[in-house]
């Protein structure tokens, strides 16, 4: 059976492969990413405002990465709202700075990162770990995204 999709907005896929994203532990324990973006290839308006966006379930943090015609990283891209990373995905956001602005232009979604020292790109786990305060139960499997995961009990 085909899964039919309507597109009104003429929103663009951005493809895994033009989206890499590796990320760093440094010394005193702080994650942080880098994220190669080849946009080149897509026929998205220069000015258009690039996003990378890094989440896991209800906790999400923003990066402005300028223009398609001009990216630059912002300073800091430390994942300080993620305490692990198990379980983080990464999203690429392309939006218009033209009127309508905010219009999404352009999103790549759920993308893995790998580890600096990794060669190969991550697996995805099947059941991703999550911490978090469960008062007195140790673990429950929650279903609140797209896929589940494994809650644990962050205190214990």
């Amino acid at each position: 059976m085909t899964v039919r999709t309507l597109n009104y907005t003429r929103r663009q896929r951005l493809v895994r492969d033009d989206l890499d994203i590796t990320v760093d532990t440094t010394n005193t324990g702080d994650h942080v990413f880098e994220a190669t973006l080849r946009l080149a290839e897509y026929e998205l308006p220069t000015d258009a405002r690039v996003f990378v966006e890094a989440y896991r379930q209800t906790h999400w943090m923003r990066f402005d990465f300028g223009t398609v015609g001009h990216l630059t990283p912002p300073s800091s891209r430390r994942l300080s709202e993620f305490d692990t990373l198990d379980g983080v995905l990464f999203r690429v956001r392309v939006t218009s700075s033209q009127e309508p602005r905010g219009l999404l232009l352009a999103e790549g979604d759920r993308i893995s990162f790998r580890a600096r020292e990794e060669r190969v790109k991550k697996r995805t786990s099947l059941l991703p770990v999550v911490p978090r305060n469960l008062g007195d139960e140790i673990c429950k499997v929650s279903y609140e995204d797209n896929r589940p995961a494994l809650l644990v009990n962050s205190t214990i």
